[in-house]
């Protein structure tokens, strides 16, 4: 640190704390550990948020870790527990005496059970008992700042026990931002989502609720004591509520969820529920009224048709051009009834983001009604159920120009027809129907290469099952190849040409790229279209600068010669040199839809 230059920054706290911002936690732990002037400077970035659920991304793994956290627990504002990983912070808390327990301090053992990892057999996994409950309360008070709180795969079996949950969430003062999974018996699945909106602290922004049912587990006793408390309901409305969602496998009636609406008088999002059936047009019309600020829909399981038909509803009779974002799990159309482009219609000047999440079916006229006429839309991602067969042709998505020419994340499932099985080596060996076939996709290829601002493209070959099953075909890895999508093919007027086609030039403008997916085959004898050469590493590293995470297909003879030159595929070792912070996914070809290796770069969703 003798630099002048160097000195000055490192005297700017302000100047660090944004660095620090643009960290992952590993490399800011680095930073830490430089000087006691750089751990005290990044101390409250590094605590900020914890996230002790996923393993890779939790920072305690190990005593030191949580005795860290423990001693910085006033720094949390977002934490994420399960129950394990609740269990041990509070153990932990009374190991360091943060917290007092004279009933229930852990021992050795307690500890070395809590750190065994749970078998993927066992009936207890992935659930907890009451335990975490009862301790969850005094654990979250050693944080008076936390504003976000999420709790994953909670297991509640008696009413009971959502009291002292209830307890807990409304003496969090702090609170913004609260997201539950919760597992229960069927009986109390509408209890708990009430008596948990209505715990709710006032500068509540963002509330999510998700109950599934708890299958038969093994019971045991908690070993805490178990006091219920006299539940306090908060009457007042929840003004700064804007965000709520409440999956739940339940059938309210009507006057139920009117109740919860009247206290969010400022909502902008909302996931259909599932109500009794009754006259749709009067409850859309009374949600609407207690709501007016409604934008954005969603709906996780379209297995109940009474609450499709409501959300078309509710579409249908919000104002023109209010609706923003709709999101969906499983969608089928049937029939101009449930028509997503029919209620969409209203709304294409305003529509910013359509997920179609596990879709079964859709019309191609759906896709092309939404990509034609929606002038403002970022987000359009379809993805296709398991066993299912969409029907979306390059043909059908190039039609006509985009009017959604502002997309920053595209994910659609295209059928290629007669590509899903090539059988050419260069462009003078297509059919006349292959032909056909490259002049569409490279159509395709140069509408996505005019979405400048995209940041996440993910293509998928649609083809029939039966062709699927083919041992024969070449393509084994179907629904994760995509012909052209990363090689350059040789200008058509370069006698010295090696006469090989091929799109990846036509993405040369798209430099806020972050993330490819769906892939492409890197096998040596695959027709042209699916080779991949250093010609197209160097065109990868030098174009998308902002890349964060690619995926490659590789034959199975590649990955089986391990992991430490990166799947054994000469350019893939080398992209990974030349771009050591990205993500690198490298699949097998041999068994379809299986992960073979993941090379860690970054953290990244």
């Amino acid at each position: 640190m003798g630099n002048p230059a160097q000195s000055h920054f490192f005297k700017l706290p302000e100047l660090i704390n944004l660095l620090a911002s643009l960290l992952s936690k590993k490399d800011l732990s680095r930073l830490m550990r430089a000087s006691r002037q750089l751990h005290a400077t990044c101390r409250p970035s590094f605590f900020r948020e914890i996230d002790l659920v996923q393993e890779h991304k939790a920072l305690c793994d190990n005593k030191d870790g949580f005795y860290a956290l423990v001693r910085n627990a006033e720094l949390v504002q977002s934490l994420k527990l399960n129950p394990k990983s609740g269990k041990l912070y509070r153990a932990y808390a009374y190991i360091l005496g943060a917290l007092q327990d004279t009933n229930n301090k852990p021992t050795t053992s307690t500890l070395s059970s809590l750190h065994r990892p749970v078998l993927s057999g066992s009936h207890r996994h992935p659930y907890s008992d009451s335990d975490f409950l009862i301790g969850l309360r005094s654990t979250l008070q050693l944080s008076l700042r936390l504003s976000e709180l999420h709790l994953h795969r909670v297991r509640i079996e008696q009413e009971s026990w959502i009291h002292i949950l209830a307890t807990t969430i409304s003496e969090i003062t702090t609170l913004q931002a609260l997201h539950l999974t919760i597992f229960s018996g069927e009986i109390i699945h509408g209890a708990i989502a009430s008596t948990i909106f209505f715990s709710c602290p006032p500068l509540a922004r963002t509330l999510s609720i998700e109950v599934y049912k708890l299958h038969s587990v093994t019971y045991r006793a908690p070993t805490g004591t178990l006091q219920e408390e006299p539940l306090s309901r908060r009457d007042e409305p929840l003004h700064c509520l804007t965000d709520f969602t409440m999956a739940v496998n339940h059938r309210f009636q009507f006057l139920d969820i009117v109740s919860i609406l009247k206290h969010c008088p400022e909502l902008v999002s909302m996931n259909v529920p599932m109500i009794q059936p009754g006259d749709s047009l009067e409850q859309a019309s009374i949600i609407l009224d207690l709501c007016p600020n409604l934008r954005n829909l969603s709906l996780h399981d379209c297995r109940d048709d009474y609450s499709e038909h409501l959300m078309f509803v509710i579409m249908d009779h919000m104002p023109k051009d209010s609706l923003q974002s709709c999101s969906y799990n499983s969608y089928r159309e049937k029939s101009n009834a449930n028509s997503l482009a029919t209620s969409f219609g209203r709304h294409f000047d305003s529509l910013r983001s359509v997920r179609l999440i596990e879709c079964a079916w859709i019309h191609p006229d759906q896709v092309q009604a939404i990509l034609f006429n929606c002038p403002i839309l970022e987000v359009f991602v379809i993805t296709k159920a398991s066993h299912q067969e969409l029907d979306i042709s390059v043909g059908d998505l190039v039609a006509e120009t985009w009017a959604s020419t502002g997309l920053v994340e595209f994910a659609l499932p295209v059928n290629i027809n007669t590509l899903e099985n090539p059988r050419y080596l260069k462009r003078s060996h297509l059919t006349k129907e292959e032909r056909e076939q490259v002049l569409l996709l490279g159509k395709l290829y140069h509408q996505l290469g005019s979405l400048i601002a995209l940041r996440v493209l993910s293509l998928s070959v649609l083809v029939s099952t039966d062709v699927l099953d083919l041992v024969s075909n070449p393509l084994e890895f179907r629904d994760y190849t995509f012909p052209g999508l990363l090689v350059q093919g040789d200008d058509d007027d370069d006698e010295d040409g090696e006469d090989r086609w091929g799109c990846l030039q036509e993405l040369a403008r798209l430099q806020n790229l972050e993330v490819v997916r769906g892939s492409f085959n890197t096998k040596a004898w695959i027709p042209a279209g699916y080779e991949f050469e250093k010609r197209d590493t160097e065109f990868i590293t030098s174009h998308w600068p902002r890349l964060r995470s690619i995926e490659f297909v590789l034959p199975s003879h590649y990955a089986d010669l391990g992991e430490d030159n990166f799947g054994s595929h000469p350019y893939i070792a080398w992209l990974r040199r030349q771009l050591p912070q990205v993500k690198i996914v490298v699949l097998r070809d041999s068994t379809r839809n299986s992960l073979v290796n993941e090379i860690k770069g970054v953290d990244f969703d």
